[in-house]
C-alpha cells in the first residue's frame, strides 16, 4: 500500500515509533541524480520522500535496513558510510539464497541475490526491475517519476519483509555471528573504496603505448603466417588456420566447434599458436591498462563485492576487479604505488590453507611441522619418496600435492597438475594419505555432513549448501565432494583474514596505517614514513601485530597462523 504525501513532522513521528525502517534510494542511473527514497516502517506500507526530506528524517531512524547498502550509502556522508548497517542482501548471502555458478578456475560465483528475485521466492511478489523499465520507456531518464516512486516504495516494503524473515532464520540456524562479521566488515571496505589505490599515471601511459604497438605487431605476424585478412581474435578462424597447418585438434566446445581455449593451445608447439597466446596475454593486460589510464584523480576506486563468491572471498568491480590483476610479468602491478610520504606494504598469511587443514584434520604430523616451522613441502616429499634430502623436483611434487589437497583435488586433477600417468597420480594420492592420516579421516567427516545435512561449513561458520546431494548422480556427487572440501578449507582461510581485519581495524587507524586492498590471503596497506623509515623495523611491527591478532582470532588452535610483511616502491617490487 502506497501512502500519500506527509508533512515532515508526520514522517519523523512515524519513524520514531518504528523499531525498523527499511529504505531504498531511487536515482537516474548508477550513481546519478537522486529522485528520492522509499521507506517502510511496517508491513505492506511505504512512503516516498524527496532527497531533502530523506536527509532530515534519517538521523531519527533508530534501526535502518537496506538492500545492497554499498550502493545506496554512496549518497550519504562519510560518517554514515563508515557505520555498520543491516543489509537484507548480505543476510540472503549468508543464508545461501544465491545460485552458485561454477567456474573452470577461481571461486564459483553467486548469482540471483537481487531484491525482486528474492521477494518472488519468499513471497511470490513481482514488480518491474530497472532493466525492464528501461526496455519499456527507452531509457532511465524517460521513466516517469511516479513510476520510479512506486518502485522505491515496493523496494523498501519488501526489503523490510525480507529482513524480518531472514533475521529469524539466521537466529534459528545459528548464523547471526557469521552475518555480524560480514556487516562489520562493510565499513572497512567502504573506507578502502573511498581511499582507492594510487597509480603511476606516467608509467601507465607509456605501458599502454608499448602494449598497443606490440598487439599490432603480433597481429601482423599472425597474418603473415596465415593470410592478409586473418583475424587472430576469432576462435573459428584460429581453429581453421591451425587445422590447415596440420595441427591436430581434438577438444571441442559444447557447440561442436574445435576449442581454442588457453588450456588446449598451451599444449601445442606451433609458431602461430605461440603468437596467438602472446596476443591474448598482451590484450588481457591492455584491457586493465586502459581502465587504469582513465582515472580522474590518479587513483583507482573499485567497489568491493561481499556477496559474489561461494567461498566468501571478495571480488571487486566498477571499474575493475583488483582481485584479478594479472601477475605474470608484474608489469600492471608495477603501476600501483604509495602516496607521497608512505611506503606500500603487503602482509601475507603464510600457507594459511595448509595450516587450516592441519588444524581441522587434527593431523599430528602436519601440526608438528608447522609448530617447528618446518618446510612443509620438503617434509611431504621426504614422506612420499622416503628420502632425507629431497631434490628440487621431489619438493615441487610435494608442494603440488599439498596445495592440491587443500582444493579437494582428485586423482584426475593431480594427474593434470603433475603431468603424470593416472597410475602415478593414484600412487601419489595414496602415499599422501599415508603421510598425513588425519586428512582422509577428516575428508570422511565432510562427506558424512554432506550426506546428513547437505552442506559444508568453514571453521568460523560460513556455509555452502548442496541441496539434494543424496540424489546427485555419481559424477556430480564426486564433484560436490571436491567443492565441499575446497569450501571448508578456503572459507576457513578467508574468515581468519576477515576477522583479523576487524580485530586490528582500530589499531591500524591509530597508527596511521591505511588498508587499501584485500586480495586472496593478503592485505595491502600504506605505511606512513613519518612514523618509521627503517623497513626492517616496519616489517617486524606489522608482522607482530598480525601474528598476535591471529592468536586471538584462532584461540585454542594447536596450529600457529603466521604472517610475513613485504614493503616496496610499488606492488610488483615489494620484498
Amino acid at each position: 500500500q502506497r501512502q500519500g504525501v506527509y508533512k515532515l513532522d508526520a514522517h519523523v513521528a512515524m519513524i520514531r515509533e518504528s523499531d525498523i525502517v527499511a529504505l531504498d534510494i531511487e536515482s537516474i542511473g548508477l550513481g546519478g541524480e537522486i529522485i528520492g527514497a522509499g521507506f517502510s516502517t511496517s508491513h505492506a506500507t511505504a512512503s516516498f520522500v524527496s532527497p531533502s526530506v530523506l536527509r532530515a528524517i534519517y538521523p531519527h531512524i533508530k534501526h535502518p535496513v537496506w538492500f545492497n547498502a554499498t550502493y545506496d550509502l554512496q549518497y550519504f556522508p562519510v560518517a554514515l558510510r563508515y557505520q555498520p548497517v543491516d543489509d537484507a542482501m548480505l543476510m540472503a548471502y549468508v543464508l545461501g539464497r544465491g545460485k552458485v555458478r561454477q567456474k573452470e578456475d577461481g571461486d564459483d560465483n553467486i548469482e540471483g541475490l537481487n531484491l525482486i528475485a528474492l521477494a518472488s521466492r519468499e513471497f511470490g511478489a513481482a514488480w518491474p526491475s530497472v532493466r525492464e523499465l528501461i526496455q519499456q520507456y527507452g531509457s532511465i531518464e524517460a521513466v516517469p517519476r511516479e513510476v520510479l516512486m512506486e518502485k522505491g516504495c515496493k523496494d523498501a516494503d519488501y526489503t523490510r519483509r525480507l529482513y524480518v524473515v531472514y533475521r529469524r532464520e539466521l537466529e534459528q540456524r545459528g548464523l547471526m555471528q557469521v552475518y555480524d562479521r560480514a556487516k562489520r566488515l562493510r565499513p572497512i571496505l567502504h573506507r578502502m573504496e573511498d581511499t582507492g589505490m594510487v597509480l603511476d599515471t606516467e608509467y601507465l601511459q607509456g605501458l599502454r603505448t608499448s602494449m598497443e604497438q606490440e598487439s599490432t605487431a603480433i597481429t601482423q605476424t599472425c597474418r603473415q603466417l596465415v593470410r592478409e585478412d586473418f583475424n587472430p581474435r576469432s576462435d573459428i578462424q584460429v581453429s581453421s588456420a591451425l587445422l590447415d597447418r596440420g595441427v591436430r585438434l581434438t577438444t571441442r566446445t559444447k557447440g561442436g566447434r574445435y576449442s581454442t581455449k588457453q588450456s588446449v593451445l598451451s599444449t601445442i608447439e606451433d609458431e602461430l599458436v605461440d603468437n596467438i597466446l602472446r596476443l591474448r596475454h598482451v590484450e588481457k593486460l591492455l584491457s586493465y591498462v586502459h581502465v587504469l589510464c582513465n582515472t580522474t584523480d590518479s587513483c583507482i576506486h573499485t567497489h568491493f563485492n561481499q556477496a559474489s563468491t561461494a567461498s566468501e572471498r571478495l571480488s571487486s568491480s566498477r571499474p575493475i576487479n583488483l582481485q584479478n590483476i594479472p601477475s605474470k610479468d608484474n608489469i600492471v602491478e608495477k603501476a600501483f604505488v604509495p602516496p607521497l610520504g608512505y611506503v606500500l606494504g603487503v602482509v601475507d598469511a603464510s600457507q594459511i590453507e595448509l595450516r587450516g587443514l592441519a588444524e581441522l584434520s587434527g593431523d599430528a604430523g602436519m601440526i608438528e611441522a608447522f609448530k617447528n616451522n618446518e618446510d612443509i613441502h620438503a617434509r611431504t616429499a621426504r614422506q612420499i619418496f622416503h628420502v632425507d634430502n629431497p631434490t628440487p623436483t621431489q619438493r615441487y611434487i610435494g608442494k603440488t600435492l599439498n596445495f592440491a589437497t587443500t582444493y579437494g583435488a582428485d586423482v584426475g586433477k593431480i594427474r593434470e597438475l603433475l603431468g603424470c600417468s593416472a597410475k602415478e597420480a593414484l600412487e601419489f594420492k595414496g602415499l599422501l594419505d599415508k603421510a598425513y592420516t588425519g586428512i582422509p579421516i577428516y575428508r570422511r567427516t565432510i562427506i558424512d555432513r554432506l550426506i546428513s545435512e547437505e552442506r559444508a561449513v568453514g571453521a568460523f561458520g560460513f556455509e555452502r549448501r548442496f541441496p539434494g546431494f543424496n540424489y546427485y548422480r555419481e559424477r556430480t556427487k564426486a564433484s560436490a565432494i571436491r567443492e565441499a572440501f575446497d569450501h571448508v578449507i578456503q572459507n576457513t582461510a578467508v574468515s581468519i583474514v576477515f576477522q583479523i581485519m576487524l580485530d586490528l581495524d582500530a589499531e591500524l587507524q591509530g597508527r596511521g596505517i591505511i588498508v587499501v586492498n584485500q586480495i586472496h590471503d593478503s592485505i595491502m596497506f600504506y605505511y606512513p614514513l613519518t612514523r618509521q623509515q627503517d623497513y626492517d623495523i616496519i616489517r617486524e611491527e606489522i608482522t607482530t601485530m598480525f601474528n598476535e591478532s591471529a592468536s586471538r582470532v584462532c584461540v585454542g588452535w594447536s596450529t600457529p597462523i603466521t604472517f610475513e610483511t613485504k614493503l616496496g616502491p610499488n606492488w610488483a617490487e615489494v620484498q
